[in-house]
Parts: C-alpha cells; structure tokens; sequence
C-alpha cells in the first residue's frame, strides 16, 4: 500500500494509563506524530471511546473552541477533550469517522487483505483474521504469503493451502523510544539463520500503513507449545481450525508414554535426545557468533513433522537476545523475559551471561518429558521430582536438575557446557 498522508492517518487521543487497553484493541503508536492511531484492518468502532480529533477549519475555530475543542500544538490539529461529547462536533467529523459510522453497528465485515514490501522489493500479503495471527506482548505475527503482483495476491492467498511466511510487526509505545527490539532480532537473524535449527530470515521492512517495521522469516505450522498442548488436552487450534486426536492416535501416545517409563534408556538415545540436542544446537550455534537468546520457551520453539515422524525444531523470536560483550546492556534487559523461564536469582547476568538460557533449556526439557506446559503457579522442581526424574537415566536426570539450579554458578557454564555432557551421556549409555 502507499504511504499515507498525514490527513489520512486515524488518529486517536488516549490516555498514558489507557495505552495498554487501546493497544490490546488494535491501536499503534506513531513515533514521528508522537500520537496513537488505528492502522488498517482494525476496525475504528472498536476503539470509539478514543475518537476525539477533527477537522476544523481555520474560519470555524472559533465555534469548535465554545464547543469545549482544544488545540493539540504537536499534530497542529482540533481535538475534542475528555468529558466533552464528540458528537456534538459532527459537522467536522473526519471522512473516516462519518464513513464508518454510516456503517450499520452490527454488520460484518469482510477478510480484509494487507500487503507489504521488504527491502529486497518483494511483497508479501496477509490476511487480518484473527485466524491467521499470533499476538504477542511486543509483537504481532501474521501468517502470509509472498505477492509478485498486487492484483494477484488475494487470488493466490485463498488458494494457497498453507501460509508460505510469517510477518512478523514489532510494537512501539509512546513510552519507548525506538525499535531496539527489532533491530536485535534482525541483527541476530542476519549472522544465524542459516543454521537448520534457527529459523529462517527471508526479508524485512518498514510498513508506512502502520508505522511499524517488520521482518519476514519462513513459516511452520506449530510452536512446541502448541504440541504441549495437544499432547495434554488432545485438541489445538491451528489457522481457525481445530484439529483432534482421533482414538487410535490417544491409544499411541499412552502407549507409548508407558514404553517411556519402561525403557527410559533405549527412548533417551533413540527419541529424546536428539529432540533436545536441536534446541542447544541452535543455541550453540549463536553463541558461537556471541548471541545469547534470553527468552528461550516453547512458544519461541517452531515445530514441524518431517516424513510423518520426525521433529524438527527451530528456534525464533531473537528480540531480548544480546552479544556476549555486550555487557552495558545486560542492565537494562536484566527483567525481560517469560516467568516461568527466567531464573528467579538472575542478577548475576554478568558474571554468568550463559545461565539463563541453560535454566530456560532446563525447564523446556522437563516440560518436554512431562508432555505439558507447566504453570507458573507450579513448583518446577516438584514436577521435575515427581513426574520426571524417576523415568530418566540418572546421568540425565542430574544434568537437568543442575540446569534448573537456583544458583547460577551451580548450572553448566552455556549451552555448549551442556551440549557437552549431554554428548557424554549419550556415548556412555550407548556402551
């Protein structure tokens, strides 16, 4: 899409204390206008409580002023204040506002379509169903597809049986001021996406539609969250659609759960391990080039089944990642990062940069053996005790409770340290 004009952009008045309910609704933030707005796709009667600017002209300031209008210096435009009612205002209604609201209130609307262009000029469009998308505290992912040409792309979207790429649209709010999230992760991506257990960088961009930019990788079709949470409750949705574990399906996975607990052993070499041993390899392989990933879970974990059976894992999401030397930056990103997978006693970032996606690793593999995704309200060490320690080869079993120590200096150094002994292990029971 084209740029667009200043005039066109929805601007809307919220509150500081109001920006994390206006941005759950679809709202954005616009750095250069220092203001927030609704981008293309959301629909504006969604975030109606925050229409307050209009277009007033300069001969007719007077009359909106004692209405209760204020002038707001920094867009140089008219806004109607809180407590003052924005329908008395009609007449300078912006065209966006009277187009909408000549709209019935309950009418559906159709599957709108967005498209964007990388640096490298290829295009990519995108659906914004809720279907389609994955929403996350500082990002938005959209599930697409690339796009020769713009009079195609709806066509060749619809037909497609599965999506080709996944957007990927970084947040910025009115309290930050730039975007050093995504400037890290396609640092990252750009020295380490060639590894088969990382995914994929295909392109990035800037989408003046929504202020926002964005970087483009490959798409697969789960997280390993997503597998947690079959393998559980037996059902998962996936694009809108729910899919199922038919009987037979239930029947394998108990049985072969009860083969687990029976021959912990001859499972470890053949199955477990090697699923595991992608995930430290993708970690190895970036901090072999000084990248730590920091937020490592199964929700930054893609999935997909290779030959019916097969897993292979890639590693995503390198937002809160950061170089080995980059110790001045350690402070600040000290508190990022997912609860449950972020050690408790993390101050000693510094003196142990590597601990922190060593315990990450730690509880992804209990969950992993648990074949669940463990709540922060559980004691991990209680799950790990109960659940899994006594299905486990001891040399396994005390390198993962060595990984999830409270003490740093107690865990392997990084991910290589444990990649390390997991290859001894491996070698040892293999004997």
């Amino acid at each position: 899409m084209n740029n667009l004009t200043k005039d066109q952009i929805r601007y809307i008045k919220v509150s500081f204390d109001q920006k994390n309910d206006a941005k759950e609704l679809g709202a954005r933030w616009d750095p250069s206008g220092k203001c927030w707005f609704i981008p293309v796709g959301v629909d504006p009667i969604l975030l109606k409580e925050w229409w307050a600017f209009i277009d007033c002209p300069f001969e007719e300031k007077d009359e909106a002023r004692k209405l209760g209008a204020r002038w707001d210096k920094g867009l140089k435009s008219w806004y109607v204040p809180v407590g003052v009612d924005f329908d008395d205002f009609e007449q300078w209604w912006p065209g966006w506002v009277k187009e909408r609201m000549e709209l019935p209130e309950r009418e559906p609307e159709e599957e709108q379509w967005h498209t964007v262009t990388g640096q490298k000029g290829q295009k990519y469009t995108f659906s914004f169903s809720e279907d389609y998308t994955k929403r996350g505290g500082t990002a938005q992912v959209f599930f697409g597809w690339r796009a020769d040409r713009e009079t195609e792309e709806i066509e060749e979207a619809e037909e497609a049986e599965d999506p080709t790429v996944a957007i990927k649209n970084f947040f910025i709010d009115e309290d930050k001021t730039d975007f050093s999230m995504f400037e890290r992760e396609l640092e990252a991506l750009r020295e380490i996406s060639d590894h088969p257990n990382i995914v994929t960088l295909l392109d990035y961009g800037f989408d003046p539609t929504d202020r926002t930019f964005f970087i483009v990788t490959e798409y697969m079709p789960f997280t390993l969250s997503e597998t947690f949470t079959l393998l559980k409750e037996k059902t998962v949705s996936r694009l809108g659609e729910k899919i199922e574990l038919d009987e037979e399906e239930i029947e394998e996975i108990e049985e072969a759960r009860k083969d687990w607990r029976l021959r912990p052993e001859e499972n470890w070499l053949e199955d477990d391990a090697p699923v595991l041993e992608q995930i430290l390899n993708g970690l190895c392989y970036a901090l072999n080039l000084g990248i730590h990933h920091r937020d490592l879970k199964p929700g930054n974990i893609l999935v997909e089944t290779v030959d019916e059976k097969d897993l292979v894992l890639k590693i995503c999401d390198f937002g809160f990642s950061n170089r080995v030397n980059a110790m001045t930056q350690l402070d600040t990103l000290r508190y990022m990062g997912t609860q449950l997978y972020t050690p408790v006693a993390h101050q000693n970032d510094k003196k142990f940069p590597g601990a922190r996606d060593v315990y990450s690793w730690g509880v992804i593999a209990i969950e992993y053996f648990a074949k669940k995704i463990v709540s922060v309200d559980d004691n991990i060490r209680e799950v790990f005790e109960d659940e899994v320690k006594p299905y486990l080869p001891v040399p396994a079993g005390k390198l993962i409770e060595s990984c999830i120590s409270a003490d740093p200096a107690e865990r392997p150094e990084n991910a290589i340290d444990v990649l390390k002994r997991l290859t001894e292990i491996r070698k040892k029971l293999e004997r």
